[in-house]
């Protein structure tokens, strides 16, 4: 498929796509097509995210009108979603552009940079961890519970942006049309959830199933990545075994090491129902007696005033020691010399909200 997609079809900046949309420049390419940064003529020249798609010039008329109305059924859907951390989807055409025929989305264009290159700084404290989840689960628990039920199936950490405006985490793109691009490669269109990223999702998707569970699962491995500042979360998943091996890597508490392990678990009944769920197990976090700083910065000492443990917590395995980095921040941290962010309480009870609240 890359082959197929030779530089001589991408677009130059400055080509007009359908006598709207100016290409400024090319934000990326994978193996169903390239994504780029444009602006809208008719939208006083605001800039927005064109993604298009090329089905292979070889491939079966047959399979490439199905792939067609598959990519309108899938962009319809993604044209339904509202969610202030989910991209607008602005329309979908189909063009012939520089000798080629392309299916294109126009998305809202989001300022910030994707939690794989904020990893280029190194790993997250745990603080920001749990920030992350409680920011990012609400936009899950909104898909999951749309209707129809939306599962992403492509989450991992360079499909999520930090909005550089509201600090919220943005989830981009959606792997669903890319079921479209299966089609035209030889891949049964009854299999749509036959998209899978290595290192990312779980062992169902790539048999083709997915659940809601599955979207955790990916997002529980984006919490591990960013715990351990491992770029590649792979190479922290035991194959032969099954099983995740990420607690060397990194100082963690008992209670969210409990809540990620439980989302990477390989079968689906062992892990969390819901994003809710999830939200309200790291909600009792806030009152855990166990909780502390899990690491420790130069220049400045972790507060000494650790909680007593009690017998509960005591009868648990302890927490690894600490480890020694330089005191850092991300976009929208709340600074982590503290073992919580003073707002955590109200982050908790603003995400259980949202989970309330009907989707449409």
């Amino acid at each position: 498929m890359s082959e197929q997609l030779s530089e001589q079809f991408s677009l130059q900046p400055g080509h007009r796509v359908d006598r709207r949309y100016t290409i400024l420049q090319q934000l990326g390419h994978g193996g169903f097509g390239r994504t780029y940064l444009a602006t809208d003529s008719r939208r006083h020249n605001e800039r927005c995210v064109l993604k298009e798609f090329a089905p292979l010039v070889t491939a079966y008329a047959e399979d490439i009108e199905k792939a067609r109305e598959l990519f309108r059924r899938e962009a319809a859907v993604l044209h339904r979603l509202r969610h202030p951390q989910i991209p607008e989807f602005r329309e979908e055409f189909e063009v012939f552009e520089a000798g080629q025929t392309r299916w294109m989305l126009v998305q809202e264009w989001i300022a910030g940079e994707t939690y794989l290159e904020l990893l280029r700084s190194g790993p997250l404290l745990e603080v920001q961890v749990v920030q992350f989840l409680l920011d990012f689960l609400p936009i899950l628990n909104y898909l999951h519970n749309h209707q129809p039920p939306v599962i992403h199936r492509d989450i991992s950490l360079d499909n999520i942006l930090l909005n550089s405006v509201t600090n919220q985490p943005t989830l981009i793109d959606f792997g669903t049309v890319k079921q479209a691009m299966h089609q035209v490669s030889g891949l049964p269109v009854e299999r749509p959830t036959l998209i899978a990223k290595r290192g990312y999702s779980p062992p169902e998707q790539t048999l083709g199933e997915a659940y809601p569970s599955s979207d955790l699962y990916a997002l529980g491995v984006c919490a591990i990545a960013l715990l351990t500042g491992q770029r590649n979360p792979v190479v922290l998943y035991d194959a032969h075994g099954d099983r995740w091996h990420w607690r060397a890597h990194a100082a963690v508490s008992s209670g969210l090491g409990a809540i990620l392990d439980r989302l990477v678990q390989s079968q689906p009944r062992f892990r969390y129902d819901s994003a809710a769920d999830v939200i309200r197990a790291l909600g009792k976090l806030s009152l855990a007696s166990e909780w502390r700083p899990t690491q420790t910065f130069s220049g400045s000492s972790a507060p000494s005033s650790a909680p007593p443990l009690t017998s509960a917590s005591a009868a648990r395995p302890p927490v690894p020691p600490p480890i020694s980095v330089p005191y850092r921040s991300i976009p929208g941290s709340r600074g982590c010399r503290n073992p919580l962010p003073r707002d955590r309480p109200v982050r908790v009870i603003a995400a259980i909200a949202s989970c309330l609240k009907p989707s449409n």
